[in-house]
C-alpha cells in the first residue's frame, strides 16, 4: 500500500517534492518496524538528500532528517552498523560538510565500533 501510495504521490507531484519526501519516511518508518534495517536506514537516507535538495541544506526539517537517520543508525545491530555507518556519514558529509556535528558524532561512533571488533 505504502509503495502504491508513494508511486501516485510522485507521479502527481514530481520526486523532488515534500508529499514524496513524507510518504517515503513512512515508507521507512514501515521497514524500521519490520526490523529491516538496511532499508529503513535507506529510506532515511535518500529522504534527508531529497529534504536537503528540496528545503537546502540548512532548513531545520533538513538537520532534523538528519538527526533522525542517525539516532536510526544508533539501533541497527552491530553486523550491520560500519556498513551503514559509512553510508551515513557519506550522506551527512555531503549535506552538511565534514565539520558539522552529526557527520563528527557518526566519525566517532565508527571509530568506536572498529576499536571494539
Amino acid at each position: 500500500m505504502a509503495y502504491e501510495l508513494d508511486t501516485e504521490i510522485a507521479a502527481e507531484y514530481g520526486t523532488e517534492h515534500l508529499n514524496v519526501v513524507h510518504i517515503r519516511e513512512v515508507r521507512g518508518h514501515l521497514a524500521h518496524l519490520m526490523g529491516d534495517h538496511a532499508a529503513a536506514l535507506g529510506w532515511y537516507l535518500h529522504t534527508a538528500r531529497l529534504r536537503a535538495t528540496v528545503q537546502g541544506p540548512r532548513h531545520p526539517d533538513t538537520e532534523e532528517a538528519t538527526r533522525r537517520v542517525y539516532s536510526l543508525w544508533r539501533t541497527v545491530p552491530a553486523q550491520d552498523a560500519h556498513r551503514l555507518g559509512t553510508e551515513l556519514l557519506s550522506t551527512v558529509t555531503d549535506i552538511h560538510g565534514p565539520d558539522a556535528p552529526v557527520a563528527l558524532r557518526t566519525r566517532r561512533r565508527l571509530d568506536s565500533l572498529v576499536r571494539n571488533n
